[in-house]
């Protein structure tokens, strides 16, 4: 796949977790991404901060109940 090239410093789990969730918008929540480090802060269960800014950004996520329950299905 692609999307494993293009992010093979990516744990295969979490990559197929993002890509079962967002689809091809994966692409702009790891934009210029090159290790895990660049995810920022991991919250747990594989949520990092790079992944809440953009459901803040681009999917109006208000609350952390709405990310982990609505958005990611974490909670």
């Amino acid at each position: 796949l692609k999307a494993e090239k293009n992010y093979s410093w990516m744990e295969p789990k979490l990559l197929a977790r993002l890509l079962k969730t967002y689809g091809t918008r994966t692409q702009h929540i790891l934009q210029n991404c090159s290790s895990k480090s660049d995810l920022g802060i991991e919250f747990g269960h594989g949520l990092f901060q790079r992944q809440v800014d953009y459901l803040i950004r681009e999917e109006w996520a208000l609350e952390v109940k709405d990310i982990l329950c609505r958005r990611t299905r974490l909670g």
